[in-house]
């Protein structure tokens, strides 16, 4: 049995993300949606928003596992690993609550996973609250996820961040996976420039932290995704530390940055820390096809590195040895 992994996934309901959020990122499309002006012409980037105002549902979870085992199957592997990957909202959202959502999700997940398919629960921690990091401790050790998430553009200033050296306290000493957005994009806080986001998911500041605690597990998503100095920091972490990894999610969509993540693995002989992520639902905003997502990336790495990215280097990360 040979396994493919999706490591970046996003299958969370949608109205927990904020609204002006949405419409920031996807403007017009959004509007249409919400205006429902039935005499529009609903394009690709129509159905792709309300397919994404819809995830959490049954109907969803069913579809995106098919979506993906097809994908899997059709590049001849016998079943999927998914990871869902949760943001605590709540950071710029009060009316979001975290525990009610996981107990929604809970709800469709059931009866819901289909043969051949795995999900991984990611769950959203906020890093500058001790409540949250404990939760997710508990979680982790229940069994009940097998990660945790992490998104400092709607945080703090993660130097102005007093629960930031507990948070990788916890997680190494639990060994808990920590998914982080490390690239020059995504949601921001209403009200704060991108410049200042990506100040806040800069992968340097992770640095003093992986030096004292150097057993951290860790993937830096989006390989720092269009930024030059990002990427050449996250590859840098990559060779020095044992543990951490990077993903290719949404940089799928783009085959410059798909070209200059593969060189700059290729540079720092850390091939073996990329580990395959699409960012679905969200990057289908880009490109609708998931197959197509799929082919168009083994056609450019090849079969055998393909290979090593969906399946044998998530493996690598998800069992990493860790002594306690």
């Amino acid at each position: 049995m040979k396994t493919f992994f999706d490591m970046h996934t996003h299958a969370f309901d949608a109205i927990s993300v904020p609204l002006d959020n949405i419409i920031a990122r996807y403007g017009t499309a959004l509007q249409i949606l919400m205006a429902k002006i039935p005499w529009i012409k609903v394009d690709d980037r129509v159905k792709a928003t309300l397919n994404y105002m819809q995830l959490g549902t049954k109907k969803i979870l069913v579809n995106t596992q098919a979506t993906i085992l097809e994908a899997a199957q059709k590049n001849g592997y016998d079943n999927c690993v998914i990871a869902s990957l949760f943001v605590d909202f709540s950071q710029v959202n009060p009316q979001f609550h975290q525990l009610d959502f996981l107990r929604y999700f809970d709800s469709c997940l059931e009866g819901s996973q289909i043969d051949g398919c795995k999900i991984l629960m990611f769950y959203g921690v906020n890093f500058n609250n001790k409540r949250s990091i404990d939760k997710a401790v508990n979680l982790y050790k229940s069994g009940i996820i097998s990660g945790v998430k992490i998104y400092p553009p709607i945080s703090v200033m993660i130097n102005d961040c007093f629960g930031f050296e507990y948070f990788f306290y916890s997680m190494e000493k639990y060994g808990i996976p920590i998914v982080t957005h490390c690239s020059d994009g995504g949601f921001i806080k209403r009200g704060e420039s991108r410049r200042y986001a990506n100040k806040k998911t800069n992968p340097t500041n992770y640095e003093k932290m992986l030096y004292k605690y150097p057993k951290t597990r860790m993937i830096l998503a989006h390989a720092g995704g269009s930024d030059k100095n990002f990427r050449q920091k996250v590859f840098e972490y990559c060779r020095q530390y044992r543990n951490v990894y990077t993903d290719i999610s949404y940089s799928l969509t783009n085959k410059k940055d798909m070209y200059n993540i593969i060189d700059s693995a290729v540079k720092n002989n850390s091939l073996h820390k990329i580990v395959f992520g699409t960012d679905y639902y969200v990057s289908m905003f880009e490109q609708l096809s998931y197959k197509k997502t799929v082919a168009d990336f083994k056609e450019f790495v090849g079969d055998k590195l393909f290979d090593r990215i969906v399946n044998r280097n998530p493996i690598s990360f998800l069992e990493a040895t860790y002594e306690k």
